[in-house]
């Protein structure tokens, strides 16, 4: 085999280039997993070797690796608990569902919980968003369940009991526990800061499970044309598990990670983020953040200039918002390329505003983005 030799060759294709000189092609060669040729059949043939493997696709198309740039694949692996309650838009159907799995966990598990995920917001339009709501149907069974988007949950009352919720809470950011007129919680529980305490009180995977459930996922994700992506979830235990990924099975598409920052973060928790920069595995790297603008339309945490149907919809996440353009300014100077989640008009205005501030790009060159951005003035 000579140095130009190719490794395999790939004939009669239809590849996509995205040259626009030349947008299409015939063929490829490839040598140890680096492109040496793409044009057409005759001109990648003068590449094969003695030992080069050809492979005619009979015109099949052929695309460059896709790279999603807003992954949850981590926190999807916490979240996805329990029963998939996608579909499910009517209450009956929902109760009937938590019933079945109630029934399973009582059976089956040491500790019952009844947990569902990837829950519609269409079925409170027949079903109150409360824990007595779904309290027969648990079977009085601590119940966490979680909305498609990660922003909303429902909680029972011994869920809420687990986690030591029995009221209103103060929070750094928008998040909140749905208190009724008395002072007592209904077990609506909006934004992360509020139904994580419920949650983290379930039973959890092991670090073995996660690890191996987070390979599977990957590998999932390759398969299905993706050849990288970057994390919207992270913190240091993201981190840890990228890194154990690779050392262990291998991570089979190449990440960005970004690494979290929330309102509550003291100056030591910063400089802990501000360190992880450079952190970096064979196809990991960090380099990026992650912030909150605003939370979602549906629960009245979006930051909108003007009241939603309900009245809501007009409090920032960061309460302190000066401190948010500040955040941006810190993470820019430092070379982080700064992604923040606004939804509500109002919160990508304020975005754009910091980022134009701060600088739209970081000192390395990367430019900033927002995340979501569904309303705009």
């Amino acid at each position: 085999m000579t140095g130009f030799d190719a490794d395999t060759i790939v004939t009669d294709a239809r590849v996509v280039t995205m040259d626009p000189r030349r947008p299409f092609a015939t063929a490829f060669a490839v040598r140890e997993g680096r492109f040496l040729a793409v044009g057409d059949d005759a001109l990648v043939r003068e590449l094969r070797g003695p030992r080069t493997r050809v492979r005619d696709l009979g015109g099949a198309a052929v695309t460059p690796g896709l790279i999603d740039a807003h992954l949850h694949p981590i926190q999807g692996i916490e979240l996805t608990a329990g029963i998939d309650l996608g579909g499910l838009t009517t209450g009956a159907a929902l109760l009937a569902a938590l019933r079945v799995e109630a029934d399973r966990a009582l059976a089956e598990d040491a500790d019952p919980w009844v947990r569902g995920w990837n829950l519609d917001y269409d079925v409170f339009h027949d079903l109150p968003m409360t824990a007595a709501a779904i309290e027969d149907a648990v079977r009085g069974l601590p119940a966490l369940l979680i909305v498609f988007d990660g922003h909303t949950a429902l909680a029972s009352r011994a869920g809420l009991a687990r986690a030591g919720i029995t009221g209103a809470r103060a929070f750094e950011d928008s998040s909140c526990v749905v208190v009724d007129a008395d002072g007592h919680p209904t077990g609506e529980l909006r934004e992360l800061g509020a139904y994580e305490p419920v949650r983290l009180s379930a039973p959890a995977r092991t670090r073995e499970q996660t690890l191996a459930i987070g390979h599977d996922l990957l590998r999932g994700l390759r398969d299905s044309g993706l050849t990288g992506g970057t994390i919207m979830d992270g913190g240091f235990a993201t981190l840890d598990l990228l890194d154990a990924l690779e050392q262990g099975p291998g991570l089979p598409i190449r990440i960005v990670s970004a690494i979290d920052h929330e309102p509550g973060f003291d100056e030591e928790r910063t400089i802990e983020n501000l360190r992880m920069r450079d952190r970096r595995g064979e196809r990991w790297r960090g380099g990026s953040v992650k912030l909150y603008a605003d939370g979602v339309v549906e629960t009245g945490t979006a930051w909108l200039h003007a009241p939603d149907s309900a009245g809501e919809g007009l409090e920032p996440f960061w309460k302190d918002v000066a401190a948010y353009g500040r955040t941006v300014r810190r993470y820019t100077e430092a070379g982080f390329q700064v992604a923040t989640h606004a939804i509500g008009d109002r919160a990508v205005g304020e975005v754009v505003d910091a980022y134009l501030a701060a600088g739209v790009r970081s000192a390395s060159g990367a430019p900033h983005r927002i995340e979501h951005l569904e309303t705009t003035t």
